[in-house]
């Protein structure tokens, strides 16, 4: 299979096409695999998930569901806010170093981490990149980041995933999945396969083997595969859009000293099962002590306030001239002249009180939130 250069990311108007140069990639290692996960946006104001989150552990596995190798993740290792890691996983088996075709990332502690993005570097030096774009079209937790990538004059800050698993007391800092299944290869940079994405989302979403959410430990254990293989069509997309590919599952198990096991990964068995979901937009996405003001063009105040997956800050679009209460979900207006009050102020970061009965905006007859921001981000 030859190396491919080019990655899929999806942006708030779609799936977009970023080039993608080799200095985007780590470096070959030896007869290991390395990956690379950049943390985006993390979680503010809680201890110090507000400088990053745990390393996370990865899996790794051929074609025919072969375990090449895994690398738990750490609590005590940290991803800081915007940077990344490179991650070195041996093959269990030298025998055994393919390139990679499945991959699992499962959170690494508490300390919830937002992924921007994971780029993989196998032995062949074949190159496979997966943005948080790909798993917030899916409905995974996320938020936007301003964490750039992209090389040959291309500008993509692509928005992160949030994963966490339980800690020594069996907490998370959020309730957000433990990790997810990525069928790597399916995510290659070609214009049809950017088209098939977008004409037909649950070719993706709702292909398990392709890409999956997984609550638990547990679950991951056992990832599902293409059996048999998938075929393709020259360009690299499935051959009938509106068949799902097959979902057959193979188990997965690693000869370790005599018997069959599974690794941990490093972290704990979470008890929860199924797709995790938001069950509550006040407990878990409202962060009103601080808030995010964008001047970046694709990120959207709106997107966020009419997604139920995204967890973060309260945001503000420079170029949409909106603001984002993320505690209800409710889009303000950016002061102006012609906007003066039942707005959000810019130069006291505050929302401005209507002037209709109980300070209401007079306008929608809505109640204007309260909110004084001491904390303020501003990305440019």
């Amino acid at each position: 299979m030859a190396a491919v250069m080019n990655a899929l990311a999806m942006g708030v108007m779609g799936i977009s096409l970023i080039p993608l140069g080799k200095d985007f990639f780590p470096g070959p290692y030896k007869a290991s695999t390395v990956v690379r996960v950049a943390a985006g946006m993390t979680m503010p104001g809680e201890s110090s998930a507000n400088t990053g989150g745990n390393t996370p552990g990865f899996g790794l596995f051929d074609g025919n569901g072969g375990r090449i190798g895994f690398k738990s993740g750490t609590r005590n290792g940290k991803i800081k806010d915007g940077h990344y890691s490179d991650i070195i996983i041996d093959p269990i088996n030298n025998d055994n170093n393919r390139p990679p075709e499945y991959i699992s990332i499962v959170g690494g502690g508490s300390d919830a981490i937002c992924v921007a993005y994971i780029a993989i570097t196998p032995p062949s030096q074949e190159y496979w990149a997966f943005y948080g774009d790909n798993a917030k079209q899916c409905g995974a937790a996320w938020y936007h980041s301003n964490l750039e990538v992209g090389l040959q004059g291309n500008l993509f800050k692509p928005s992160c995933f949030w994963i966490a698993s339980p800690g020594e007391d069996g907490t998370t800092s959020g309730n957000f999945p433990q990790g997810m299944g990525i069928h790597v290869i399916d995510f290659t940079g070609t214009q049809a396969r950017q088209q098939q994405y977008t004409d037909h989302p649950e070719t993706m979403c709702q292909s398990t083997p392709r890409f999956n959410i997984y609550a638990s430990l547990t679950e991951m254990n056992c990832l599902p595969i293409f059996n048999p293989p998938l075929q393709y069509a020259y360009d690299w997309t499935d051959p009938d859009f509106t068949a799902h590919p097959s979902n057959k599952i193979h188990q997965l198990e690693q000869w370790t000293g005599g018997r069959f096991s599974t690794p941990t990964y490093g972290v704990k068995r979470s008890r929860r099962s199924g797709k995790a979901r938001r069950t509550d937009r006040h407990s878990q996405a409202c962060f009103d002590h601080h808030v995010i003001i964008s001047d970046y063009d694709a990120h959207s105040a709106e997107e966020h306030c009419h997604s139920y997956t995204a967890v973060g800050p309260e945001f503000v679009s420079i170029k949409e001239g909106l603001y984002c209460d993320m505690c209800t979900g409710e889009l303000w207006p950016v002061c102006s002249s012609k906007i003066p009050r039942g707005c959000f102020d810019m130069n006291t970061n505050t929302m401005r009180p209507g002037t209709g009965p109980q300070a209401r905006d007079e306008a929608s007859g809505r109640l204007v939130p309260d909110k004084a921001y001491k904390k303020v981000t501003r990305w440019k």
